[in-house]
């Protein structure tokens, strides 16, 4: 009987999460241009601690989410029609 208390508790054990402290490192590449020339880009790295969560939380979390998203506008008619576009990439690595 014991032995199968024993085994009954290990097998609990191992199946539930691990909750500790994870580190969320984001790196977001920001790159625009106006009417096609190129602009300087720039990079940015944002971190986030999410504490006491599961590594599946932290997979799910929108705190640590890779994403792109890109604009576009335009302004003025004719000849002086401009086009501005800026893209962001943000990639997310758990640590």
């Amino acid at each position: 009987m014991k032995k199968i208390i024993v085994v009954a508790s290990i097998g609990l054990f191992s199946l539930t999460a691990c909750k500790k402290d994870y580190t969320c490192e984001c790196t977001t590449t920001s790159t625009s241009s106006l009417n096609g020339e190129p602009s300087p880009t720039s990079t940015d790295v944002s971190t986030v601690v999410l504490k006491d969560v599961s590594k599946k939380t932290v997979k799910n979390s929108s705190e640590c989410m890779s994403y792109e998203s890109t604009y576009t506008s335009t302004n003025g008619t004719g000849a002086d029609l401009e086009t501005w576009t800026s893209t962001d990439k943000t990639a997310c690595t758990i640590k």
